[in-house]
């Protein structure tokens, strides 16, 4: 069975972060996503199906000046998760840069629980005296509500 290695680079990011993987030529472009994914820092509500490709062919000897929003195109996109390494990439040799993705954009705060906060006790107490102070209007007089108590839960 053949393999393909496919270097690949963020969008927006310099072609010195680019990194490659190698991988079956009958693996789908899912695969590959789940590859990028599990290489890159992504926000925790975001999950491989989400990350954006487009199929390219640049040298990573290119200047980091290159506007790649100006050189992408839609037709350049893929979108068929099911597609077949091979049949995207039939050919593909050498140290180009096959695949510029994208993580779409999303909030980071629904991933405050998951990543920041240890113990629930304490945030819940963070969280029950900031709403009793703010049902019975203990403002400051500028409409900011503190919290005196200690964030220990947090590194």
């Amino acid at each position: 069975m053949s393999t393909i290695k496919i270097w690949c680079l963020e969008r927006g990011s310099s072609c010195s972060s680019a990194f490659y993987f190698t991988v079956k030529s009958n693996n789908n472009i899912f695969d590959l996503k789940k590859a990028i994914f599990n290489e890159i820092s992504a926000s925790c509500n975001i999950k491989p199906k989400d990350l954006n490709l487009w199929k390219v062919n640049f040298n990573q000897n290119i200047s980091d000046n290159v506007p790649f929003d100006s050189i992408l195109r839609d037709e350049m996109r893929i979108r068929n998760p099911s597609s077949l390494i091979r049949d995207i990439f039939r050919g593909a040799e050498g140290s180009n840069i096959r695949i510029i993705f994208e993580t779409p954009a999303t909030s980071d705060f629904t991933c405050l629980s998951i990543h920041s906060i240890e113990t629930t006790e304490t945030y819940s107490g963070i969280v029950n005296e900031y709403t009793r102070r703010f049902l019975n209007d203990e403002s400051d007089g500028f409409g900011w509500y503190s919290y005196s108590g200690s964030f220990d839960c947090f590194h």
